[in-house]
């Protein structure tokens, strides 16, 4: 029966977090957008231009 209880806390708590961090996702994306997108393109922008220098 302890093991029933302890196990069933630990799902609905699993469940929360997970409900928790989708609508945590879904304000940052909703919030800052150009902060969260934007560094990890220009970074991107960044890498693939190194890469094109190597090769030629």
């Amino acid at each position: 029966m302890i093991l029933l209880t302890i196990g069933a806390i630990l799902l609905t708590l699993f469940i929360f977090f997970i409900i928790g961090f989708i609508t945590f996702m879904m304000f940052v994306d909703k919030a800052t957008p150009q902060i969260y997108y934007s560094p990890c393109e220009s970074v991107a922008v960044k890498s693939k231009g190194k890469n094109r220098r190597k090769k030629s």
